[in-house]
Order: C-alpha cells, then sequence, then structure tokens
C-alpha cells in the first residue's frame, strides 16, 4: 500500500506530465498548422490570389457557398464511411478532399489577414506566418476562438476557393466598381 503522502506526489507529477504533453502538443499543432498554410499557399499561389480577392470582395458569398458544399460533401462522406468497404475508401477520399480544400480556405483567409496586418511588407512569407499565426492565436480564445474563429475562415476561405475554381477570370475593373 503506497502511503498517502506519496500518492499526492505521484498526482502531481502526473498533472505536470499532463501540462508538458498538453504544451507541446499544442505547439506541435501551431507549426504544423502554420507549415500547411505555408505549403498550400506556395503550391497554389493563384489559386490563394484570386479565392483571396473573392473572400475579400464577397465574405458573405464566400461563406454562403463555403457552408452549402461543406455540409453537402461532408453528409455525402459521412453516408458513404458507413457503408461497406468500397463506399468506406470512397467516402474517405471524398473527406480528404473536402479537408484539404479547407485548409486552403484557411491558406486564403491567412494570406488576407497578413496583407492587411503588415500592409507594406514586401515577403509573402512573412504575411502569411503573421495571418495565419493570428488565426491560430485567435483560435485559443475560449469558445468564440474554439469555435467561430475555425469555422467562420474555414468557411468563408473555403467558399472562396470553390468560386475562384468555378470562376477562372477575374471581373473586369469596371463591374467591381459599378
Amino acid at each position: 500500500m503506497i502511503p498517502a503522502p506519496t500518492r499526492s506526489i505521484a498526482a502531481q507529477q502526473g498533472a505536470a506530465n499532463n501540462l508538458i504533453g498538453l504544451t507541446l502538443g499544442l505547439l506541435a499543432l501551431v507549426v504544423g498548422l502554420t507549415a500547411l498554410l505555408l505549403l498550400c499557399d506556395a503550391l497554389f499561389p493563384n489559386l490563394v490570389g484570386r479565392a483571396r480577392r473573392n473572400a475579400e470582395q464577397m465574405p458573405i458569398r464566400s461563406f454562403v457557398v463555403g457552408l452549402i458544399n461543406f455540409v453537402f460533401f461532408g453528409l455525402i462522406a459521412v453516408a458513404l464511411l458507413s457503408g461497406d468497404e468500397g463506399a468506406k475508401l470512397i467516402g474517405l477520399a471524398v473527406g480528404t478532399i473536402l479537408l484539404s480544400f479547407f485548409a486552403v480556405g484557411l491558406a486564403v483567409v491567412g494570406r488576407l489577414i497578413g496583407e492587411r496586418l503588415r500592409p507594406n511588407d514586401d515577403s509573402a512569407v512573412r504575411q502569411m506566418l503573421a495571418g495565419a499565426l493570428t488565426l491560430e492565436l485567435a483560435a485559443l480564445v475560449p469558445l468564440v476562438g474554439w469555435f467561430a474563429v475555425p469555422a467562420l475562415a474555414g468557411l468563408i476561405g473555403y467558399g472562396a476557393t470553390v468560386i475562384a475554381l468555378i470562376r477562372r477570370r477575374a471581373p473586369p475593373i469596371a463591374a467591381l466598381e459599378e
């Protein structure tokens, strides 16, 4: 039988280990997500640029398009994942593509935020880092940050990306001014 004082020391060490593990996990998430957003921006610069303009010029439309597409394809992925082996594989592919588009959408919003935070910076990487880190730090705020920030940023960016894929050319400048 372990004496009571030893038990409380063991409990304290366990809590400290949990805190260290949580901190390291959170740090890995921040670094990994920042790297993913930089990768999306570097691999698809034209798509992210067109989608950034869409998110800036029509954020409500981008959000609605993102929400509708996310729910539609999310339900398809969930339905296929509950099927047999072949359907599960297709559902996994649909879900992976959906989350990939969501990641590109977060890169779009990260770039937009970074350009607004650092307008005079010539480095697109520093702008993207500033935007991505700002998004991630905002997501640490309890409740609003946990739920609203990632959902709004991701759905606006996802919808802007879908619009950018459908409408390949930017609208003429004269049409934007009207």
